[in-house]
């Protein structure tokens, strides 16, 4: 079982005629500075996989595996959809090669195989199910392209059938496709873009628009998902305006930020990307936010959700301290007179194994029945407008300056009580409190759009201060636990680049702490009066 992850950069074309292709580059293979190699023709079959609800596809990845003719092994590969550009493909892949098997078993065979990539399918699945979606048929003539005798890139001539189910034609097309080699050097790279320059110029070439994959389901008449789940109207807070209603104005926030919620979860389990893990965290903390500040226009049950909010979130949490931690170094190791790379790879080896153990928690959560019914109860609720309480009709510019006034004054409180000898924790009880405030005044900014947007810039950079603080502490608390779950095998070496972190993240703290006075000023004075005044006539 071999794994190769990869990013693959590619030119793709549609062609009219792989002939006049084949027989360009026969005439080529004989003059210029770079070697071609012609090999023999191969045949395999792509067979595209995903769960019922596309989850690989929602996470920006497609499911492929791939059997060549006559051969004993199949290759399984997620691909990202990744990014085009005249006809260049730059996408990242992880493979990984398997015994065939009989094709009616092969979602359960990829499901139960314990590999990288079948760890990261069982993650994307859970209690869902894999099921064909379509195959593409591929006969293909390979080249490979040197230069100096080192190969640079191999060429493709793809003659694709791409069947159908249902009782048509199959959809034939012709593509060629030039995959550059690993660790090009610029001079190599310019070689093969020249080439392929000419290439394109000489057949008459067009980048192609749309992949394999999406060619086969488009043929299939297979509609992936809406982007947007539909929960009602309105569906997010853009598409209301100054006369909103108090009822109104909560679903459309709960339902843009449930939404995203749902949106990033497969990414989340797939675990490819932090981003995904962040922004589905986030959502979480403004699905709690604005459960509590419209509690007084929601059904009375719906603030048990805010319970099962914190339970997720807490699980997102971990994943997402981890991945800060280690962004935070490697930002680290590239700056001069860092810590040495051997000790950070002690540290970076550590931090992923409690990376992993935090995944693990993670996916047997979002795998539970706790968790599927969490969404049910939510996905109810947002589809029920009538469940709201009467007070819920009442105008929105009447209703929320009060909370809202109520919101900036708990954050003065705490804020105006910090002192030079102000613990972490009182910090952090501040960020919360900037958080709240942030994301009520970002639920009315259609009430108030113009004070709101110019105080909200002021507030996220305090936020952004306190939130680097937090962090920093937070770090300092897991290289404790590390330092204590790895005391027996920690060495020498591994013992001082723990404590060069915890050096650095202390020192970071304390710039934070200097820095906080300067942001705090910004948000009060006039930047929160200008939104108090329009408070106050509306």
């Amino acid at each position: 079982m071999t794994l190769v992850s990869q990013t693959e950069v590619e030119w793709q074309f549609d062609a009219d005629s792989l002939l006049d292709v084949e027989e360009w580059l026969h005439q080529r293979a004989e003059q210029g500075e770079l070697q071609l190699n012609f090999l023999p023709l191969v045949k395999h079959c792509d067979h595209y996989l995903d769960t019922p609800d596309w989850r690989f596809y929602r996470a920006g990845y497609v499911l492929r595996v791939r059997q060549n003719e006559h051969d004993e092994t199949i290759m399984v590969t997620l691909k990202s959809f990744g990014t085009r550009k005249g006809g260049l493909r730059v996408r990242e892949e992880l493979s990984e090669m398997l015994a065939a098997t009989n094709n009616h078993a092969l979602p359960q065979r990829l499901i139960a195989s314990n590999g990288q990539v079948g760890q990261r399918i069982q993650a994307v699945v859970g209690r869902e199910r894999l099921q064909p979606l379509c195959e593409v048929h591929t006969e293909r003539q390979r080249i490979t392209l040197r230069a100096d005798g080192e190969q640079i890139a191999e060429i493709a001539l793809d003659a694709i059938t791409i069947p159908s189910g249902q009782h048509r034609l199959p959809y034939r097309i012709q593509r060629v496709e030039v995959e550059l080699s690993a660790g090009l050097s610029p001079q190599q790279y310019s070689q093969a873009e020249r080439f392929v320059e000419a290439l394109r110029r000489a057949c008459k070439l067009t980048p192609a628009k749309t992949s394999k994959f999406h060619l086969g389901i488009s043929f299939n008449r297979l509609t992936p998902p809406a982007h947007r789940l539909d929960l009602g109207s309105p569906a997010s807070l853009d598409e209301l305006d100054a006369q909103a209603r108090c009822g109104e104005l909560a679903m459309a926030a709960l339902r843009q930020h449930f939404t995203d919620f749902l949106d990033n979860e497969p990414g989340a389990r797939l675990g490819e990307d932090p981003e995904a893990v962040h922004h589905m965290r986030t959502a979480t903390r403004r699905l709690r936010v604005a459960l509590k500040l419209f509690g007084n226009f929601l059904p009375e049950q719906t603030q048990s959700l805010r319970d099962d909010l914190r339970w997720i979130g807490r699980a997102l949490g971990a994943v997402r301290d981890c991945d800060v931690q280690m962004q935070r170094l490697q930002s680290w190791q590239e700056q001069p007179n860092a810590l040495t790379q051997e000790a950070l790879r002690v540290v970076q080896a550590m931090l992923a194994q409690e990376r992993e153990k935090a995944r693990a928690h993670l996916l047997r959560l979002l795998n539970s029945t706790r968790y599927q019914r969490m969404v049910e109860r939510f996905v109810h609720l947002l589809s029920n407008s009538d469940a709201l309480l009467p007070r819920a009709q009442r105008l929105a510019q009447q209703e929320m300056p009060a909370l809202l006034l109520a919101q900036y004054a708990r954050l003065r409180k705490k804020g105006d009580a910090l002192g030079s000898d102000a613990s972490p924790e009182e910090y952090h009880a501040l960020r919360m409190q900037c958080r709240r405030l942030r994301y009520a005044l970002e639920f009315c900014a259609p009430l108030y759009p113009r004070a709101i947007k110019r105080f909200l810039t002021k507030l996220i950079a305090l936020q952004d201060v306190l939130g680097e603080h937090q962090d920093a502490w937070v770090a300092l608390q897991e290289l404790h636990k590390l330092r204590a779950a790895h005391a027996e095998s920690l060495d020498e070496s591994g013992a001082r680049a723990l404590q060069a972190l915890q050096d650095q993240y202390e020192a970071y703290m304390r710039e934070c702490q200097c820095a906080f006075p300067r942001y705090y000023r910004r948000i009060k004075g006039k930047s929160w009066q200008r939104v108090q005044n329009q408070l106050d006539r509306e």
